[in-house]
C-alpha cells in the first residue's frame, strides 16, 4: 500500500498467492480493465483476470489507485510481472518470435485489452515478451475489421 505525504491513500496492489499459484492451470491470456469505485471513497478498481481450463474467469489480481492513469497502470503491471515471474514463469516465456506474432498469436501469452493506451505500459513492464503487445492490437483489429460492413 502507498500513501501520499500527507498520509493520503494513493493505491494499494492484492494478489493473494492462491491466485498467483493457480493462474498456473490457467489459458495463457489476461484481461486488463478498470472501473470507477462508486463507494464514499471514491477510486478506481484495476483489475487483471485470467481464463480457467473450464473457459470460466479466474481472478488473478487487483489494485485499488486513486485515479486511472498511465503511471497507476504501469505501476500495476509492473507488480503483475513481478508476481507472475515467481510464480507462473512459463506464461512470461516468449513461444513465438515477433516476426510471425500475428500469424501464430494464439501461441503466446495474449493480453486482452480496451484501451490502446495500455500497449505502451504493457511494453514496458513486459520487455521480454514484444508478441504480448503485437497479440492484444491484433486481438482488436480483428474484431473491428470482422465488424466492419462489406
Amino acid at each position: 500500500m502507498e500513501s501520499t505525504t500527507e498520509n493520503q491513500f494513493k493505491r494499494v496492489f492484492i494478489c493473494f498467492s492462491t491466485s498467483a499459484m493457480g493462474f498456473c492451470d490457467c489459458h495463457p491470456i489476461l484481461g486488463l480493465d478498470g472501473t470507477h469505485l462508486k463507494t464514499r471513497y471514491q477510486g478506481i478498481l484495476l483489475a487483471t483476470t485470467g481464463m480457467d481450463a473450464l473457459g470460466k474467469l479466474f481472478p488473478v489480481a487487483f489494485a485499488v489507485v486513486d485515479a486511472e492513469n498511465n503511471n497507476n497502470w504501469l505501476w500495476m503491471l509492473e507488480l503483475l510481472c513481478h508476481v507472475l515471474a515467481k510464480s507462473t514463469p512459463e506464461f512470461l516465456e516468449p513461444k513465438v518470435s515477433p516476426q510471425i506474432a500475428n500469424s501464430e498469436c494464439r501461441n503466446s501469452p495474449s493480453f486482452l485489452i480496451d484501451k490502446r493506451a495500455l500497449s505502451k505500459q504493457l511494453t514496458e513492464s513486459f520487455q521480454a515478451l514484444h508478441t504480448v503487445t503485437a497479440c492484444a492490437i491484433s486481438l482488436k483489429t480483428s474484431i473491428r475489421s470482422s465488424n466492419t460492413p462489406t
